[in-house]
């Protein structure tokens, strides 16, 4: 989030209110067991990314709703920052091959029944 351009400036935003807004989001135990405990997992890096935008945008009076904070702030700082990433590459070249479907399916008995 630092490295946003604009985004954390030292007085709308400041790098302890990311820091606050992660441990935030990360702190509140999920209604789900099955959520790891002291780990960021997506729906909480959205809501921390939320929070940031309505501190930035909204608790600082920059806008007058909370859906313009959230659209500013993905219109000006997420979406061109994160634009960058491929997350389907990893999948194509890594993942989504040939010589894993055959590792799976040649363990498919023993991890049906680990999973049992």
């Amino acid at each position: 989030m630092n490295e946003l351009p604009g985004f954390v400036d030292g007085q709308s935003l400041k790098s302890t209110d990311v820091d606050l807004e992660f441990v935030a989001a990360n702190s509140l135990r999920a209604e789900y067991e099955n959520f790891p405990d002291r780990q960021l997992i997506r729906m909480k890096f959205f809501e921390a990314v939320m929070r940031l935008a309505l501190d930035k945008y909204f608790k600082s009076k920059m806008c007058e709703t909370p859906f313009e904070a959230i659209k500013i702030a993905f219109e000006k700082h997420f979406i061109p920052a994160w634009q960058h990433f491929d997350c389907h590459k990893i999948r194509v070249e890594k993942i989504w091959r040939e010589e894993n479907d055959i590792v799976l399916k040649r363990l498919d008995p023993f991890i049906k029944a680990l999973w049992t």
